[in-house]
């Protein structure tokens, strides 16, 4: 079955929304756009049919009917092969889209199937020391084992050749 989906978004209604003066059905943002304008008149109305919506739009309440319709649309993941409804593919974790880094401070983009490679030599992971135990970003953990490591083993600075414990 075909519908018609009036939205000013053009965006596919994942959660649809029905307007009570006239029964068209409009998405969620166009929905909470609309109530934000409470002030203006003239921007309160259905795009479809331009029926000037209640004053007091509090609740909007989503139209179930077609929220069920087109989660069940095929659709098809944008990075990889898979088809599917598009229920599954809103929940798929695609191994071939692309993510960010999780690290602070690293501005990498990988497929997702590569993250945790990644993360193994991202020099902004944070990795533990293996002397204090304290969690260092990898790039810095050199420093830290030179300068800052309090259980970091060196020799004695009054050259006695023992070995100190910082």
């Amino acid at each position: 079955m075909i519908f018609r989906n009036v939205c000013l978004s053009r965006e596919i209604m994942l959660v649809p929304v029905f307007l009570p003066n006239c029964g068209h059905t409009i998405c969620d943002l166009c929905a909470t756009t609309i109530k934000n304008k409470h002030n203006e008149a003239d921007n309160r109305h259905c795009p479809e049919c331009r029926a000037t919506l209640p004053i007091l739009l509090e609740t909007f309440q989503q139209n179930l009917l077609i929220k069920r319709r087109v989660q069940q649309l095929e659709a098809q993941c944008p990075s990889c092969s898979m088809k599917a409804a598009l229920s599954i593919i809103l929940q798929h974790c695609c191994p071939e889209q692309r993510v960010q880094c999780d690290n602070e401070g690293c501005e990498l983009t990988m497929r997702r199937r590569d993250k945790q490679e990644h993360n193994e030599v991202c020099p902004r992971t944070f990795i533990t020391c293996n002397q204090c135990s304290v969690a260092v970003a990898r790039e810095s953990i050199n420093k830290h084992l030179e300068d800052e490591c309090r259980k970091r083993e060196t020799k004695c600075p009054l050259r006695c050749k023992s070995v100190v414990t910082r």
